[in-house]
C-alpha cells in the first residue's frame, strides 16, 4: 500500500482504497514566508541548520465522503482522512504518510451534534475525533497522539477548506506512519 505523488488531475491514488483523495492545495501564503524569514534572521548558524534539518514540505488532502444509503447522517464524514510529511534526510527525500478510517461504533449523535472516531490504520495511540454541528454548520476536529492532543480544527460548513485546515500540518512527532523508500535527489 503506497500514497503516490500527484498525477494527471492532481489526484493522488490509494490502491488499496476505492476512490482518489484530491490534492487541495500545498500550504505556502507569502505572507507566512516573511515572517519566517524574519523569524530565521534572529538564529545563529548553528540553529538555522537543526531547524532547516527539521523542515517538511506539507501537504493538504480533501477525501471523499462517505456515501452509505442506510444512514445518511454519516455522509457528512469522510471516507479516510490522510495525513503527509516529506522531509530531506541525508540528501534523500523521505515521505511518510498516515491514514485514519472511520470506527462507525463510535458514531454519536446528541441533539444538533454529531461525532465520530477515526483511527490511524498504523497503530492504535493515533486518532481522530471529527464532529458537526448540524444547528451551526460547523466542522471541528481534533487530532490525539498518545491520548495527548497534538492539534484542533475548528472550521464552517465549507468540506474542502476545513480539511486542508485538518490535513495541512501534515505529521506530528510520534504519529505512527508509513515511510516510503528514500529517493535520492536530483542533481543539478
Amino acid at each position: 500500500m503506497t500514497h503516490r505523488q500527484p498525477i494527471g488531475n492532481d489526484t493522488v491514488l490509494h490502491p488499496a482504497r476505492k476512490g482518489k483523495i484530491k490534492v487541495e492545495a500545498n500550504i505556502y501564503h507569502p505572507c507566512l514566508a516573511a515572517g519566517f524569514r524574519n523569524f530565521m534572521r534572529q538564529f545563529n548558524k548553528e540553529e538555522k541548520a537543526i531547524l532547516k534539518k527539521d523542515a517538511k514540505t506539507r501537504f493538504a488532502f480533501v477525501p471523499q465522503r462517505l456515501e452509505i444509503s442506510w444512514n445518511p447522517e454519516l455522509n457528512r464524514f469522510p471516507f479516510n482522512v490522510l495525513y503527509m510529511g516529506t522531509r530531506i534526510d541525508n540528501g534523500r527525500q523521505v515521505t511518510g504518510s498516515a491514514l485514519y478510517e472511520p470506527e462507525f461504533h463510535t458514531y454519536k449523535k446528541d441533539g444538533y451534534l454529531s461525532c465520530m472516531r477515526y483511527r490511524n490504520v498504523y497503530g492504535d495511540n493515533c486518532h481522530l475525533i471529527i464532529g458537526y454541528d448540524d444547528k451551526d454548520k460547523k466542522y471541528s476536529a481534533t487530532k490525539y497522539i498518545n491520548d495527548e492532543c497534538v492539534s484542533t480544527t475548528d472550521g464552517g460548513d465549507d468540506w474542502d477548506l476545513f480539511f486542508i485546515h485538518l490535513t495541512g500540518f501534515g505529521l506530528v512527532n510520534g504519529e505512527r506512519c508509513k515511510f516510503d523508500p528514500p529517493k535520492a535527489l536530483p542533481t543539478a
